[in-house]
């Protein structure tokens, strides 16, 4: 597991990570499609298909895997889609259009002979700090008032599945019929962010944590929560420590060596950027970059998407300046605490 790409992406690497499983998939995807599709899956053919269809310059906002099984027999496909801004984006039923034409101009590609596409079934999974307000499908997107039946008619009509966890408490996800490798993970997608609390948070989840650790394959899937929670939370480190402890000693160092390898391979990517002016100013410039990335990621965890002019006012502090970044970040209410005008 690259620990960086926690730091980078920690929803869409948590998300990619257990749910690309299949039979981690499937619990999830019991829980949001509907009864009548559900019972006609035959969830024994449940495989993943290889691929991100995501734009590049959305992977800050979503993650995607895709799955193939059969439906009355015949293959269908199942795009699960992973949106983490602290936000709904009113324009979600758009861009899951455009990915589901890119999937079948691939399927086009690599079946040049048939006749016919496969069904998609376009699934969001949305965890972010407020509940869906925004439109689940394209007609919602469209300016249809005055127009005749027939120019209405006309307009493509698409919608998608929504599983919206910033909606439902977490008894309610609880109560899912699912198992510990895929209901702890949600809990965490879902609560990480909202709680200041963190500890107290983990420690809520101890019997969880504990049941997920004696399952077979449930310590790497431990281990990828331990590392969310070391680049999500805003929670004080010795306190997170302490909680891991107190739910299983090993998870303590397995906590304190990944937020360790965070701050270091931050700091790693940073020197490479700076090494490369070949001066020593330049590696200087490096290890400023790499501690202004960290930081970057840790904004954002705390109060949501940051602005250009935010990035680059970070990007263009001195060391002084990031040091003092990293002494009030935790304690700040507002962003602008951090980083006055």
């Amino acid at each position: 597991m690259d620990e960086l790409h926690f730091i980078q992406h920690p929803h869409d690497a948590l998300f990619r990570a257990v749910f690309g499983d299949p039979d981690n998939a499937a619990e999830l995807l019991r829980g949001v499609l509907p009864a009548a599709i559900t019972a006609a899956i035959d969830w024994r053919t449940l495989r993943r298909v290889d691929g991100s269809f995501v734009d590049e310059a959305l992977r800050d906002k979503h993650a995607d895997v895709l799955f193939c099984a059969d439906i009355g027999g015949k293959p269908t496909l199942i795009y699960l889609l992973n949106e983490h801004k602290s936000e709904e984006d009113p324009w979600t039923a758009f861009q899951m259009l455009r990915y589901v034409i890119a999937i079948w101009e691939q399927y086009r590609r690599e079946q040049p002979g048939e006749r016919a596409l496969p069904p998609i079934l376009p699934v969001v999974l949305h965890h972010g700090t407020r509940p869906w307000r925004g439109p689940r499908d394209l007609r919602s997107l469209l300016s249809l008032e005055d127009l005749p039946k027939q120019v209405v008619e006309m307009q493509p009509d698409f919608r998608f599945l929504l599983d919206d966890l910033a909606a439902l408490g977490g008894a309610a996800l609880s109560a899912r019929q699912m198992s510990v490798r895929a209901l702890l993970p949600l809990l965490h997608l879902q609560c990480m962010r909202q709680t200041p609390d963190t500890a107290a948070l983990l420690l809520s989840w101890r019997a969880l944590y504990r049941r997920l650790l004696a399952t077979p394959g449930g310590r790497s899937i431990a281990h990828l929560l331990v590392s969310y929670t070391a680049a999500v939370s805003n929670d004080e480190p010795e306190r997170l420590r302490l909680a891991f402890r107190q739910i299983e000693p090993a998870m303590e160092s397995d906590y304190m060596t990944t937020a360790e390898q965070l701050i270091q391979r931050g700091r790693e990517q940073g020197l490479q950027e700076g090494a490369a002016q070949g001066v020593a100013q330049g590696v200087a410039q490096g290890v400023a970059q790499g501690a202004a990335q960290v930081l970057l990621a840790q904004l954002e965890q705390r109060f949501g998407p940051l602005s250009e002019a935010t990035v680059q006012q970070v990007r263009g502090a001195s060391a002084k300046q990031l040091e003092q970044i990293a002494r009030v970040i935790l304690t700040a209410a507002t962003l602008d605490e951090v980083l006055p005008g």
